[in-house]
Parts: structure tokens; sequence; C-alpha cells
């Protein structure tokens, strides 16, 4: 698709326009510089997730901030991105030449997160302007020119720090105090007895001024002039004196370049100057009449910081030392309200921090309103775990508001696949609980997890867990009952017992071949009767009697293979399901566990039993509460170890994408861990767009290299 001009705009849908933007690739030709791309990293477990920049800043809340800043500061920090809050774009570029801060050589991304302001269509009454200052001590609000300005030179830049809006219908960008052309001051020159030095000037066909820039040069002359006579008051002497100085900085710039393009000498211009300030009047002149207080305050302070820019080319030295950190493959990541639907000032960005037309970054930013503020949550829980099943299971079954219960699984599918838990899971999991007893019980299974796509800790702790600990570690993943679960006794008569498990499982699965000898047959019930000795828990009571033995405690006479053969098959059933067997309670477990493998709802419960979160969007919804994670709560125990804790850690990284994950630490509060990235259409209603879910990304434009 070619590049969408404003005049195509206007016929072509939202949609279309936006696409557009998406992919703008028609500015500068191919740029000459890292002939590949970095390293991005794996693709995304889910969605469309955010790439991680190197370094973020964000810009200093003013007092009385909607909390948009210090929502963005609290979701940077928690994804341990250490941002750096910055009062201006000139601290950005000090922070990007000083390797002690952000290191040295070409930047893959950074990312520059302030309150952005665009003009709604048809009521531009103010410039797109970034909530931050453009020079430190400037006004704030970074606007498209200054950016353009200073990459052009240190003249463009002091011209636009001292230009001003006047409001009105059009509005009015302006750096001169006088508002008429300047053939009325033409014209008062002549009547002052100037008529030799007016008709030297060069005229157009039309009889203007035939060369802007010294159109510009009788202007400023006009604008001081204003000054001098009173007709503006800039409220201090300091303020008066800058503006002197800087329009006097625009007017030596431009005495050289007429002089060059004109047949006008220095001389001449700089008696025209001499004349326009001597003026006694200027009939019919207008000029700017006045300002707010609060519009006077910025321009003295622009004027000033321009001018502390401009001497020395102090400010355009710092671009300078920070544009070969930048390439066609750097990521400039705008995070501000609506600044993707401004691509001139995106493209003033990357005029700013490129090194040419054609080595340049990419910038991007979202065209909806950007908000880091807490999304909704929906947390299963319950006081005992067939209670927490039963929320699970209702959650599956019926959905939740605004959701069906067809919208919950689908979008739980998405998730439980991204993660890497899926039926192949299940599947493991029913033959594992389909092992007798004493198999399940040396533990060797964990080995054989299936993979999943990220570091799950509770499946990973499973290796090198202990028999104590295994029981209710899986009766979490499952919801097992407690009742079913060994209790603290039953596993205390078992834990003596398990370093003879491998013995003992070698001896009851060996063959009896026919023809055994005879002394081969003695040692099988010897090895018979040691097992059903160790696990008969009723062994050494004073009312268990011999009749009551499975395993009698001498060798039958004529003891033969097919009686070997039913013994080991007795004992072997005896272990696993037989009351009177210490690992009974095992057998217990295990087929409790395995029954909570089998049903359609399994999938959901083991995942959010293991601590993982999974989102609910909805892409139409104004309803910001209908953006929802889901994840199980744990309400008892020590806060750092409940699971709502570590999906709330999942949450965080699923939000992102680079080359390493987001370091999370473990103590991340969960209610701060619910900050999340989003857009919405509206200020404060409408469809919105929630990271990683795909609709986020859509409403992240690019402006590309």
């Amino acid at each position: 698709m070619g590049k969408t001009t404003k005049g195509t705009q206007a016929a072509a849908s939202p949609e279309a326009v936006r696409e557009a933007r998406r992919t703008d690739t028609t500015d500068g030709d191919t740029p000459q510089n890292r002939p590949v791309a970095p390293p991005t990293g794996p693709d995304p477990l889910i969605g469309e997730p955010e790439f991680l920049p190197q370094h973020t800043f964000i810009s200093v809340p003013l007092p009385g901030d909607n909390g948009f800043i210090g929502n963005a500061i609290e979701f940077h920090e928690i994804a341990g991105l250490n941002p750096r809050t910055v009062g201006s774009i000139e601290e950005v570029l000090e922070l990007l030449a000083d390797s002690a801060q952000t290191g040295t050589g070409l930047l893959d991304r950074i990312r520059i997160v302030s309150h952005f302001f665009v003009p709604d269509p048809g009521d531009p009454l103010q410039a797109s302007n970034m909530g931050i200052k453009f020079l430190r001590d400037s006004a704030r609000g970074a606007l498209k020119r200054h950016f353009e300005g200073f990459a052009e030179s240190s003249i463009a830049g002091l011209r636009a720090m001292i230009t001003f809006d006047l409001t009105g219908i059009p509005p009015v960008t302006t750096h001169f105090f006088f508002t008429s052309d300047s053939g009325v001051v033409l014209t008062a020159l002549r009547a002052a007895g100037h008529g030799d030095l007016v008709d030297a000037l060069p005229e157009d066909p039309f009889g203007d001024i035939g060369n802007e820039d010294l159109n510009e040069f009788i202007l400023i002359c006009a604008s001081k002039w204003v000054i001098n006579e009173g007709h503006v008051n800039l409220g201090t002497i300091a303020c008066e004196t800058n503006q002197h100085q800087a329009y006097d900085a625009l007017l030596t710039h431009l005495r050289t370049t007429v002089a060059s393009d004109t047949s006008l000498t220095v001389t001449q211009l700089d008696t025209l100057k001499t004349n326009i300030l001597g003026l006694s009047s200027i009939t019919g002149a207008t000029f700017v009449a006045g300002m707010s207080a609060n519009a006077l305050n910025r321009h003295c302070d622009n004027v000033a910081a321009g001018l502390a820019a401009y001497n020395g080319d102090n400010f355009r030295n710092k671009i300078l030392a920070v544009r070969p950190r930048f390439d066609r493959f750097t990521f400039v990541d705008i995070r501000g309200c609506r600044a993707g639907t401004d691509m001139d000032y995106l493209a003033a960005i990357q005029k700013f921090l490129g090194r040419s037309d054609t080595v340049r970054p990419v910038v991007t930013a979202p065209d909806w309103f950007q908000r880091y503020n807490q999304i909704g949550t929906v947390n299963p829980h319950g006081t005992t775990p067939q209670a927490q099943a039963t929320a699970i299971n209702q959650l599956y079954n019926n959905g939740v508001a605004p959701y069906s219960e067809g919208d919950v699984r689908s979008q739980f599918t998405t998730w439980a696949d991204g993660y890497g838990i899926n039926a192949e899971h299940l599947t493991f999991w029913h033959n594992t609980f389909q092992l007798h007893v004493l198999e399940f019980s040396k533990l060797l299974w964990p080995t054989a997890i299936p993979a999943r796509n990220v570091t799950i800790s509770r499946l990973d702790e499973l290796a090198t867990t202990n028999f104590n600990s295994v029981f209710d570690q899986l009766g979490e993943f499952f919801f097992i009952r407690n009742s079913r679960r060994p209790n603290i006794t039953e596993i205390a008569a078992i834990t003596p017992l398990l370093p003879n498990l491998n013995t003992w499982t070698s001896q009851l699965n060996v063959t009896i071949a026919a023809g055994t000898s005879a002394s081969d047959l003695t040692t099988h019930f010897n090895n018979f009767k040691t097992i059903y000795e160790a696990v008969e828990s009723r062994m050494g009571n004073p009312g268990f009697t011999s009749a009551q033995r499975l395993i009698p405690a001498t060798e039958p006479a004529g003891f033969d293979v097919a009686q070997a053969t039913t013994m080991q098959g007795d004992l072997r059933s005896f272990i696993d399901t037989n009351t009177n067997s210490k690992f009974a309670s095992v057998h217990t477990f295990l087929t409790e566990a395995d029954s909570l493998t089998q049903d359609a709802r399994a999938l959901m419960r083991y995942f959010l039993g293991l601590a993982l979160p999974f989102q609910l969007f909805h892409p139409t919804s104004p309803n910001f509460d209908h953006q929802i994670i889901i994840n199980f709560e744990d309400r008892t125990g020590p806060a750092v170890d409940r699971r709502q804790h570590e999906a709330i850690r999942h949450w965080i990284r699923a939000s992102w994408r680079g080359v390493s994950p987001p370091s999370i630490p473990a103590t991340v509060d969960y209610e701060l861990g619910r900050h999340s990235a989003w857009v919405v259409e509206g200020r404060t209603a409408g469809p919105s767009g929630v990271c990683p879910h795909p609709n986020y990304m859509n409403h992240i434009i690019t402006k590309s290299a």
C-alpha cells in the first residue's frame, strides 16, 4: 500500500487510514547502516506484546497530574525496566550521551513516556505537543517545530523556540510581534524620506518583497520596533533583552543569507534595520495585542532557553553527540495519548535523531489514548479444594459477565497453548496417576513432565520435591480434597520404606518363569514375605492373626511357580488397593487425582492451579472493567507464596517480548502488578485494547525508517 496523503485520507475509511500509517515506508531511500536488524528474541508466547526497551524515560509529573505518569512509573518499575524520570528532551540526550548511564554503541530501542496532546479534528487551537520540556529551562510542551528546528541548525532551532501560537480562527503561529505585512513597513519608510532605500529592495511581479529571507528580516526589525515603542509588554526587562538578543541573532544570520542571495549589501541591510528602528510611527500597522500571563511566561522561558541553546551551538552539540547511536534499526517508542495520529510529529522526532534522511530511527506511538492503570481481575477461590474446583468449574461452565462460557473457553485456550499447557499434560498426568503406588512413590516421573514454553516454577520444583511434599503440591494443581491426601501419620509410616522401593518394584515385576528352581522360588517367597510384612499396617498388632495374613509366615509346602505368580499378583494388588496397606492412602490419592484429569474442565483447573493467568479481552465494550485477568487466588499462607502473586508475575512477563525476559521480583505486589499497558479510543470511554492482545498493537502506529 502506498503512502496515504492528507488528500486521500478524507475519502478513506478510518481503518484504511490507520493501516496506511502503520505501513508508511516511502520516506527516504534505503538507509545504509546495520545490514540486518539486531535479534529481537523468541516469538511471543501470546498475542503481540510490547518490545522491551533498553532505556526508558518518563516525564516528571506536574502537580495535579491525573495519575498517568505515576501509573506509568509503577508499570515500568514493576517490569524491572528502571525508568528514569526526566524533565526535558535535553536531559534524554544527555543521558544517551553519557556512557556511564546508558552505555555505548548503537541503540536498539528506547522509550519515552509522556502526556501527549493532539488537537481534535477541526479544532486545532493548540499544536500537538509532548507534555515535557524540550530544553531543560524552556516551557513545558515539546513541539514539532522544536524538533524540526534544531534538527536543521541552531539558528533554525532558535527561531522555533521564539515562535509562539496565537489562538483564533484560524490560529496563528508566528515569531513576529509585528503582524502586518512588510509592505506597511516599506510605506512608512517612504513617508519618512527613505524612498531610495525602498526602491533598492528586490520585488516580485506583484509588488511584494521578492525574497523570503529579506521579508523576514524586515518583519523582525519591525517587531523590534514594536517592543521598543512599548506596543507589546513582555513583562520584564530580562524578557525584552532576551527577545532583542534572539531577534539580533536571527538578523545577523539573515543579513548574510540575504546579501548572498540578492544584490543588497550588508551595509544596505544594516541601514534598513537602523531606519526601521528609527521610525516614529508605522501607519496602519497591527501588533500582537497581548498574551495571557501563562502564555507570556512560557514564551519568555522559551526565548531564554532558546538563546542558551543557540549560543556556541550548545544544544546542537548534544544532538550530534547522540545521533551516531541511532540508525534504521533503532526504535523510538513514544507512549503518549494519540501521538500516533500526528505522523508529521513522529517524522520530526525521526529527523531530530537521524543522521540523515536515510539513516534515521523508526518511531512508534499509539493512535488511541495510552493508559497504564490497573485492569480488572476475576479470581476463583474457595475455603476448601472442592470449593476452589467448583469456582473454576463455574467459570468454565457459565462464563463471567460480559463473557459467555464460549468466550472464556476460547480465550483460555489461546493462553494455555501459549504457555504450553495442553492435552499432552493431562495425558501425562493420567498415565502417572495410573502407576502402581510403589512406582509413583519412587518419584521418578517428574523428569517426564511434558515441556512448557515458559518456566513454571511449581512444575519445575517437582524434580527435587520429597515424598512429604508431593501430595500437597499435586493436590494444589488438581484441587484434590484434603481427605484424599495422605496425612502426616500415613506419610510417616511410608517414609522409612522409600529406600526399598527400587528393590521391591523389581521383585514384584519380575517374571517367574516355568521351571524356576525350588531355591529360587524360596527366594521369591522370602522377598514377597519381606515386602508384605513391611507394608502390612496391622503387622505387630496384638489382634493380628496368622489367618489374616496375605503372605504366610513360612513358605507353603510344595510352593510352586503358579503359587508364586499368584502370590506376587495378590501382593501387588494388596499394596495398591487394600485398606490395610500402608500405601492405601497413596492409592486413594492417585484415584482421586486421576479422576480430576478426565473431565472437560480439567485443563483450566490445572492451568490455574499452576498459578498461571489468562486474559479476557473485550474489543468493543466501553467498560474498562471488562478487560480482565483471570487467575486463581489463595487466601491463606505467606503472601509471597500465594498463587495470585506468581500469576501476576507471569502476566507481567507475557506483556513483553525481547532478547531477555523482564526480571520480575518475587515480592511484586499483586495490585501493582495489575498495572497494564492499554489504549482506549476515548479519553475516558470507548473500546480499548490491552497488551498483549493483538488489538493493542493494532493501535501502535509505526513511522518507518
